[in-house]
C-alpha cells in the first residue's frame, strides 16, 4: 500500500465516523416492510425492557432496510449506539449491533475501545510504509551505489504511481527526498 492510497483509506475512514444528515428517512410503500419496520421495532423495545447487556443484532436485511433502521434509532431512540459490521465472508452481508450502555462511562469506553481498534487496524494495513513515511519527515539523505532500479522500486511501491517521463520521477522524488 503506498503513501497515497494510505491518505484516501485515512480520509474514507474518517468519513464513515460522520453519522447521518437530519433529513427524511426512506419512504417504506411495501406492505411486508412496513409489518418488518413494526416487528423491528417491537422486538427492540422488548429487548430495551429486558434490560440486556448484549447487543441486539440486525441482520440480513438490504441496504434500503438498514437505512431506514437506522433513521428510526436516530430519530426515535438517540440514547441508543449502533455499528454496522460486515460479515468476513460476504461484504455485502451486514449485521446491525445496537448498544445500550446505562452509564456515560460505558459509552466513553467503547468509545475508546473503536478508535483504539480502528487505530491498531489502519497501523497493521500500512505496515511497512510507516517506515517510509518515517523516512521523507526526517529528511535524512539517501546514499547508495547503482541504486536507480532500488529507488524507482521504492517510489512505485510506498510513496506513488510512477510517473512517465524520467524528469516528472525526478521532481516527485526529491519532493519526498531532497538530500
Amino acid at each position: 500500500m503506498n503513501l497515497r492510497q494510505i491518505k484516501r483509506l485515512k480520509q474514507d475512514s474518517e468519513k464513515a465516523d460522520v453519522t447521518f444528515s437530519d433529513e427524511e428517512g426512506p419512504k417504506l410503500s411495501k406492505e411486508e416492510d412496513l409489518s418488518k419496520s413494526k416487528q423491528f421495532i417491537e422486538d427492540l423495545n422488548v429487548w430495551l425492557a429486558s434490560n440486556s447487556k448484549e447487543p441486539f443484532v440486525i441482520s440480513g436485511e438490504n441496504s434500503f432496510f438498514r437505512r431506514h433502521i437506522y433513521h428510526v434509532l436516530k430519530k426515535d431512540y438517540p440514547q441508543l449506539i449502533y455499528e454496522t459490521v460486515s460479515k468476513k465472508e460476504k461484504s455485502y452481508d451486514k449485521d446491525i449491533l445496537v448498544f445500550n450502555f446505562k452509564g456515560e462511562l460505558e459509552k466513553n469506553d467503547y468509545y475508546e475501545k473503536k478508535a483504539k481498534g480502528k487505530e491498531d487496524d489502519f497501523n497493521r494495513q500500512i505496515g511497512f510504509s510507516q517506515i517510509i513515511q518515517y523516512l521523507i519527515d526526517s529528511r535524512k539523505p539517501m546514499i547508495g551505489h547503482n541504486c536507480y532500479f532500488d529507488l524507482l522500486f521504492l517510489y512505485s511501491h510506498f510513496i506513488d504511481q510512477l510517473p512517465y517521463k524520467f524528469s516528472q520521477f525526478k521532481e516527485k522524488f526529491t519532493e519526498s527526498f531532497p538530500e
